[in-house]
């Protein structure tokens, strides 16, 4: 059993998102029926890509009714890494900022190429075994006839045929092809992702590697008749440079209130009190 820091405290989730888009209605009707059902903490993993205005900011002005109230809103400072000055996104005084910062540990996996042609390492949260089992690859171009080249390259939505991929691991230029690639039935999946301090939660057996590795896999495809690789379920090693902010998050200073420091405190980015999957048949 996992239990937090309050393991007599209880949860409530409020919905203000749909598929594609936060309007500022469903925050603000998010934020009073959290208010009204008598919270005490409202934590908000959501914002803009830049800072704006408190009177223009749905999260600011709602958290300000909450802070009203005596509730505390806790927000996100962003994901916009280190890409600018001035970027955290979540400025107003009365909520608490927090940024991203690693744990002592990192979730490493290993794909071998071929008959132990290459080891690459890279990051995922995969509790799957290939058993030893050399699984011939795919490539998303190759996989699919109704998709432009560069979704057929990254695995965009529905592109994988799922006859092409059935018993492969599909090689895919984005993140998005993780969740293609275990709806279209392939039996595992190579990425490329350039943060080296995130590990993904995975449904098959699975490898997000960084874009010199990942060219790599790439290259052995194409010269290589046969194709084929193993990926290991993942193992935890320790993290000697951790703690340190994560590089996807956002920094400060900030750029309406400048007197107040932003972000205020770190929460680690990689804490598994429980990982289930649920296969629905």
């Amino acid at each position: 059993i996992a239990r937090g820091g309050v393991p007599s405290a209880r949860i409530a989730a409020y919905k203000v998102c749909d598929d594609k888009e936060c309007t500022s209605e469903d925050i603000l009707a998010g934020f009073d029926d959290a208010i009204a059902d008598g919270v005490d903490l409202i934590s908000v993993s959501l914002g803009l890509d830049i800072p704006v205005y408190f009177y223009e900011d749905s999260v600011a002005i709602g958290a300000f009714h909450a802070a009203e109230k005596g509730v505390l809103v806790m927000q996100s400072a962003g994901n916009s890494g280190t890409t600018g000055f001035q970027f955290v996104s979540s400025v107003a005084p009365w909520i608490l900022t927090v940024a991203a910062s690693t744990t002592d540990r990192l979730f490493v996996d290993k794909v071998v190429l071929g008959n132990g042609w290459k080891t690459l390492t890279g990051l995922s949260v995969n509790s799957f075994s290939l058993n030893r089992t050399k699984v011939p690859l795919v490539y998303g171009l190759q996989a699919t006839s109704y998709c432009n080249e560069a979704d057929a390259r990254a695995c965009h939505g529905h592109c994988l045929n799922k006859t092409l991929v059935k018993n492969k691991i599909v090689l895919c230029d984005e993140m998005d092809g993780v969740d293609a690639a275990y709806d279209a039935g392939a039996l595992g999946v190579i990425t490329k992702y350039d943060l080296d301090d995130v590990s993904f939660v995975v449904p098959l057996p699975g490898i997000t590697l960084s874009s010199k590795d990942y060219d790599l896999v790439i290259s052995y495809f194409n010269s290589t008749k046969e194709p084929k690789a193993e990926i290991y379920r993942s193992e935890t090693i320790k993290d000697k440079f951790a703690p340190i902010v994560a590089s996807f998050s956002s920094r400060g200073p900030n750029a309406f209130v400048p007197d107040i420091l932003k972000a205020r405190i770190g929460l680690i980015t990689q804490v598994l009190s429980l990982f289930c999957l649920f296969l629905v048949y």
